[in-house]
């Protein structure tokens, strides 16, 4: 005769042989037991990250970011403004002026110009060339609303020296290159970066893992402790 679990149409249910002297692997069942039963040690753990974090978000220095934007042109000889050869000013020439506004000696220039680090500088701006235009946009960042602005505007007239020396030519004539502005830096009036409570909640999660990882630790411990008791010589 078949067992009742098999009359009833249900599937036997299988228990885990246990090896003797070895515990039992974590399952899922048993770390949700563990996390419950040192539930107190859990949550210390996530609440000191909480305010870790939200102290070490207070001493992270605010960030001022300032923004510009150039239009590269070329200049006639009667005086005009035009934009001659624009295909091969954004093929070839845009190019050439990102990197040259992120060189050394412009680079070296803005930090005289503004009494900024050069070390500093050279990570605080930023050029970029939207495809298939001929304007360059500029974002300058700094710890204090006025130096971002200063390192744009000082980045603006630094680039623009350098690229009134250039020419492109056209034909048989050279065309002198020149920066008209577009935007004049803005002048920040709020801070970016991490937030205190962005950090606050990373360290929130982190101490919460830790605490977790305490917890199934200590449980393993215990477990295994128990298994060793059992196993013992001596022990029925």
């Amino acid at each position: 005769r078949r067992p009742p679990a098999q009359r009833a149409g249900r599937r036997p249910v299988r228990h885990r042989q246990l090896i003797p002297g070895k515990p039992p692997p974590m399952e899922p069942d048993r770390i949700l037991a563990a996390l419950r039963k040192h539930i107190i040690l859990v949550t210390a753990h996530a609440l000191m990250g909480a305010l870790l974090g939200f102290g070490l978000g207070s001493f992270l220095p605010r960030q001022y970011t300032s923004t510009t934007s150039v239009l590269v042109y070329t200049s006639q000889n009667d005086g005009s403004q035009g934009l001659t050869g624009s295909a091969a000013l954004t093929s070839t020439i845009m190019p050439t002026l990102i990197e040259l506004g992120n060189s050394r000696s412009v680079v070296a220039e803005v930090a005289r110009s503004t009494g900024a680090d050069p070390g500093r500088v050279a990570g605080a701006i930023s050029l970029t060339n939207p495809v298939g235009t001929l304007l360059i946009e500029i974002r300058a960042t700094a710890t204090a609303a006025d130096l971002a602005h200063d390192l744009a505007a000082a980045e603006v007239d630094a680039l623009g020296k350098r690229v009134g020396k250039m020419s492109l030519k056209a034909g048989a004539d050279n065309s002198p290159l020149a920066l008209t502005s577009v935007d004049d830096p803005t002048v920040p009036t709020r801070s970016g970066g991490t937030s205190r409570l962005t950090t606050a909640f990373l360290g929130m999660a982190a101490g919460l893992l830790i605490g977790a990882g305490f917890a199934v630790g200590l449980d393993a411990r215990a477990t295994r402790r128990a298994v060793a008791s059992l196993s013992a010589p001596g022990r029925s």
